[in-house]
């Protein structure tokens, strides 16, 4: 025979309120998480191929640390784990892309747990303010800076892809294409300063060295740059997963096309920086003027040369940035909430990432970018919110 706290239970059960007629989704966060991984493959598998089989080694230490961590630091703080809808595992990856290739396990074992402290110590998921990955980045380039910022970075050989071994890499010397380097058996990989930082000194010129802009900009991109193309491909140097404009465009478009990343976003992020690029002014002016304001209309030689169209899609190609507004700023919650407030957001890291890179903030630029949006976030959504009928 039922008591009353049975029945009770059992109609409870059964007969659960539906609430009001809300439109619900056959998606979960799981299938999210899946989805993404899945774009991240044409990213990991150039990674793999540019820097060697370190790649699996870092996106395997992150992944087993974040999640020892968050088992942790859950039980600790008696909190359900939200392991298996794989939000963690997707961080540790992208945390993992995000590294030098030369930093070591014990960096990244390091950044992974401290991205679960930045998810977990607000309340976890859907609850952070700042992306965890960008604030675990951050600490470690305070507290590594050396390693996490180095002067040259490595890539390896044409014939030693995926099996080479970056601590044997030789200086590159000069800006030639990579497939015209020569292929020395002893020299498994090649070392160069990263493109972004090239592409930053421009702005930091000191007076006394200070040229007409448009022979500054042309010595940039003919002497000092590695040619487009090698940025489209990503033998230049960054993080492993930073430097494949072609991979990553391959992984992003397909974000956009399951509608987990909305074209707002990436398209506004370029529109700012491509804006910033092109109208803000680089040192070295033309009739004694100390700055020369819209670079993207200087030519230079004969016949004339559009070299700052080049120096514009220069900032778009070099530096994490393709790889920061498809898999960093598209984070659901460390994002706005509506179309108007992606836009906002999307044109803002465009714009302060230029900034930044002219301020000296080269390597990462895109990165702070969007932790300093990732702040204005609120204000963002309260700027878009849809007004009330009848207020």
């Amino acid at each position: 025979m039922q008591t009353i706290a049975d029945q009770k239970m059992e109609l409870e059960t059964h007969h659960k309120p539906e609430g009001p007629p809300y439109w619900h989704s056959s998606e979960v966060l799981r299938h999210v998480s899946g989805v993404t991984l899945v774009a991240l493959l044409p990213v990991i598998a150039a990674g793999v191929l540019l820097f060697g089989l370190r790649t699996f080694l870092y996106i395997g230490v992150a992944t087993a640390c974040a999640a020892a961590a968050e088992l942790f630091i859950c039980k600790l703080l008696n909190r359900r784990t939200q392991i298996r809808n794989g939000h963690t595992v997707v961080l540790a990856t992208i945390l993992a892309l995000a590294v030098p290739p030369t930093c070591g396990i014990l960096i990244v074992a390091c950044g992974a747990v401290l991205l679960v402290v930045a998810k977990q110590v607000v309340g976890g998921l859907g609850h952070y303010l700042w992306h965890p990955v960008l604030v675990a980045r951050a600490v470690l380039c305070f507290m590594f800076p050396v390693i996490m910022v180095p002067d040259h970075w490595p890539v390896l050989n044409q014939d030693h892809l995926a099996t080479g071994d970056l601590a044997s890499a030789a200086p590159r010397r000069g800006n030639n294409t990579w497939f015209d380097l020569e292929a020395q058996a002893e020299n498994e990989a090649w070392t160069a300063a990263r493109p972004a930082r090239i592409l930053a000194d421009l702005y930091n010129v000191p007076p006394a060295e200070a040229r007409p802009a448009s022979e500054s900009v042309l010595r940039l991109v003919r002497d000092k740059l590695p040619p487009a193309l090698d940025c489209l491909l990503g033998t230049t140097g960054g993080g492993m997963g930073e430097t494949s404009v072609i991979a990553i465009l391959l992984g992003g478009v397909f974000l956009v096309y399951r509608s987990y990343v909305h074209w707002t976003l990436p398209v506004f992020a370029i529109l700012g920086l491509v804006a910033a690029a092109a109208i803000l002014p680089i040192p070295g002016g033309a009739s004694g003027e100390a700055l020369a304001w819209w670079p993207i209309r200087l030519i230079s030689g004969n016949p004339s040369l559009p070299v700052g169209f080049m120096l514009v899609a220069y900032h778009l190609i070099v530096g994490e940035f393709m790889f920061a507004i498809f898999f960093v700023a598209s984070d659901m919650t460390a994002s706005p909430l509506r179309t108007r407030g992606h836009a906002y957001y999307g044109f803002g890291i465009g714009v302060l990432t230029v900034a930044l890179r002219m301020a000296g903030f080269a390597t990462g630029a895109a990165y702070w970018a969007i932790l300093i949006i990732n702040t204005l976030i609120p204000a963002i959504d309260r700027l878009t919110r849809r007004r009330v009928y009848g207020t």
